[in-house]
């Protein structure tokens, strides 16, 4: 029997986090607060306040999420450990343009909010049973699909890249989040080079906050050889937070998936 808490739930007490952000490069700090039940996530910035729902999203190579002025960047990590973890209603004050990186990974935002404590809210959890096939497909080897299920399950496989090639699956429950929350981002080389011409990723730093796929097949040191295709699910999890922090029954697969497939699957099933 799954182990899945049927209230809502919020943090005990607030705390703060302190960092870079990955795209800046610049100093980005974050203080998250209990909200009341049937609140969901909110962030608050300095031009206003932006939701966390599959509508606000404004980028395709990360989670950004933007409402009028109001916009606050790299939100995927911190929305897929709320969510890893039950936690609904939380008010995430943003100071700076990003959510802090850390070292790529959804480690630090466990730490602290476990720390914090959880409490349960008398409000049930609201939750979404799906009862067709979505499915958004790319090319020849890239898809993400869900199907019926009485819980929650993730299957994720990684083909393209010699050495980080491979599958993982995850069934959501209580305790089975801190294995996915501790796998770190990784990208190509030659992609971060790219992002930072844009002027993107001036704070990615290999090896400190991703790990870098080279193009010989290797890569900088990974923690477990499944880490790549963890970190994969950690954001699935992240971006399935914005439909509107439902829970949702139904077993998703994706294959070489990103945050672009995963926004038009959400959207596509709202």
């Amino acid at each position: 029997m799954l182990n899945i808490p049927i209230r809502q739930r919020t943090i005990r007490h607030e705390i703060s986090i302190h960092g870079a952000g990955v795209h800046t490069g610049a100093p980005c700090s974050i203080r998250i607060l209990p909200a009341k039940e049937n609140s969901g996530v909110v962030f608050v910035t300095g031009h206003g306040i932006v939701s966390a729902d599959p509508f606000k999203v404004k980028s395709e190579s990360s989670t950004v999420l933007q409402d009028g002025n109001a916009r606050v960047s790299t939100v995927e990590h911190l929305l897929s450990c709320l969510y890893g973890l039950f936690i609904d209603n939380v008010e995430v004050e943003v100071y700076g343009e990003e959510v802090p990186i850390g070292n790529g990974s959804a480690r630090r935002f466990y730490r602290v909010l476990t720390e914090a404590g959880i409490v349960e809210q008398k409000s049930l959890r609201n939750r979404i049973s799906i009862t067709k096939i979505y499915e958004v497909i790319e090319g020849k080897n890239r898809f993400v699909r869900i199907t019926p299920s009485d819980y929650l399950r993730l299957n994720f496989a990684i083909t393209w890249h010699p050495t980080i090639r491979g599958c993982h699956s995850y069934t959501h429950g209580i305790d089975s989040y801190e294995e996915i929350a501790i796998a770190r981002t990784f990208a190509e080389k030659e992609y971060v080079e790219s992002l930072q011409k844009d002027g993107l990723a001036q704070g990615a730093k290999p090896g400190i906050n991703y790990i870098e796929l080279r193009k010989d097949g290797t890569h900088s040191q990974l923690n477990t050889p499944s880490e790549c295709v963890k970190h994969k699910i950690l954001d699935l999890l992240g971006d399935l937070s914005l439909m509107y922090g439902l829970y949702i029954n139904g077993e998703v697969t994706s294959v070489n998936g990103g945050h672009r497939l995963n926004h038009k699957l959400i959207q596509q099933i709202v």
